[in-house]
């Protein structure tokens, strides 16, 4: 192995996903926060600024 190389077992990436999967808000929320996304977009604001602004929004909810 190459110094600084790490090496990642089954285990470790199903308890990644299960933390991340943990973190998720449920999927009815997902779901509003796409269509929020796509409202804006179609009201001129851009992708990746829409995005930001959902995700600000659900931060400060929380």
């Amino acid at each position: 192995m190459k110094e600084g190389t790490i090496t990642l077992t089954k285990q470790d990436i199903a308890e990644a996903l299960e933390e991340i999967l943990s973190n998720l808000p449920p999927m009815g929320v997902q779901q509003q926060m796409v269509e929020m996304v796509k409202q804006m977009m179609e009201k001129g604001v851009s992708e990746e600024e829409a995005t930001g602004l959902v995700f600000d929004k659900l931060d400060a909810t929380n």
